[in-house]
């Protein structure tokens, strides 16, 4: 019996040996692979002077922050804004910028019009060098508004989150992309951790962010034959000019005051406030003032030799919603569920009250 013990714990003891001596072998292994990776993400491309690129959603927030660096490195910039001021604010800014006018194109650009796009098209191709192309397009321009649960949204709602989000980014896309194959360049679009992990009061927008980056993981297997990078950038919360919790909580009012009476009764009054906290939480408690991350993501997807395929960024991205992404989808709702009721305070609906 005593010798029978002491085989098996012989086994078992050199069964972890060798399992722990594999556990240091792999982390040693994933950390060279993992610093081999940043290392080469840092060397740049040469002549970014000779490199044009397209910037959707230039009016305020990253894609602004995103055009100006640009400029700043050298780049030619087609900024597309959707207002006047937008273009006015950008232009006067580029002014500020060394040979910033010369190298500053800002065109009206409608992500949702059509006729927008075309316009567009037309305006880079009287300023852009027919031979060499389009070197990279950011579809940038996006909305994140009306957060609200799922019954009180609309497909209008659904339709126009598909109609920016989504749709607007592929019009883009397919209108130019043949000069960024001329370029062998890059194909850059924002979705969001939302694309990987269902956030409950944001079905419009983690639908749109879903299916634009099921887009972009299709284009980028078929436009690898052709020399193009297309990269994804899944942020996670940050603070800009539409991360406005006051804007967020009238947004939820404005959705409320358009149900019909039955939903209202369904849920009670006292679900609006609650929701207009957990939204507005959304935008205030996680959101990082940090927006140049994303702006340094985006520009290092155009402008490194070895860009990323998709960049986590933000601590929320990495070390949260991308684990929580590899559980299975039982233990994502106990998860997300846990912290509705337990965290956030779910209040029961007033039908499920009675």
């Amino acid at each position: 019996m005593l010798d029978e013990y002491l085989i098996w714990l012989a086994i078992i003891t050199t069964t972890l040996a060798v399992l722990n001596y594999w556990a240091y072998y792999l982390v040693f292994l994933w950390s060279v692979y993992f610093l081999t990776v940043r290392l080469l993400e840092k060397i740049s491309v040469n002549n970014l002077s000779d490199k044009p690129v397209l910037i959707s959603g230039c009016d305020s927030g990253f894609g602004h922050d995103l055009a100006i660096k640009c400029i700043r490195n050298g780049m030619p910039v087609f900024a597309g804004c959707l207002t006047d001021q937008g273009i006015k604010g950008i232009q006067e800014e580029a002014a500020q910028i060394p040979n910033g006018k010369q190298l500053l194109h800002a065109v009206q650009l409608n992500i949702r019009d059509p006729e927008s796009v075309k316009k567009a098209r037309e305006f880079v191709d009287q300023h852009i060098n027919p031979n060499t192309g389009l070197w990279g397009i950011v579809n940038n321009a996006g909305i994140g508004d009306n957060r609200a649960w799922d019954d009180w949204q609309t497909p209008e709602m659904y339709q126009r989150f598909w109609e920016i989000n989504t749709l607007g980014h592929i019009r883009v896309t397919h209108a130019f992309k043949d000069l960024v194959k001329k370029a062998k360049g890059r194909i850059v679009s924002v979705a969001s951790i939302c694309a990987k992990v269902n956030m409950p009061t944001g079905g419009p927008y983690n639908v749109s962010k879903f299916a634009i980056a099921s887009y972009c993981d299709t284009i980028r297997l078929e436009l690898a034959q052709f020399g193009v990078h297309v990269s994804i950038l899944e942020p996670g919360f940050f603070k800009t000019p539409q991360a406005n919790p006051g804007a967020a909580e009238a947004d939820v009012k404005m959705v409320w005051d358009r149900l019909p009476q039955s939903v209202r009764d369904e849920y009670g009054e006292h679900y609006l406030p609650y929701t207009q906290k957990l939204v507005a939480g959304y935008l205030g408690y996680k959101c990082k003032p940090q927006p140049d991350l994303v702006v340094d993501a985006y520009f290092n997807a155009l402008t490194s030799k070895f860009p990323r395929r998709r960049y986590q960024i933000g601590y929320d991205s990495m070390f949260q919603f991308t684990p929580l992404s590899y559980l299975s989808t039982r233990l994502q709702q106990h998860v997300f569920y846990g912290y509705l009721k337990y965290w956030a305070g779910l209040p029961r609906p007033a039908k499920m009250a009675s």
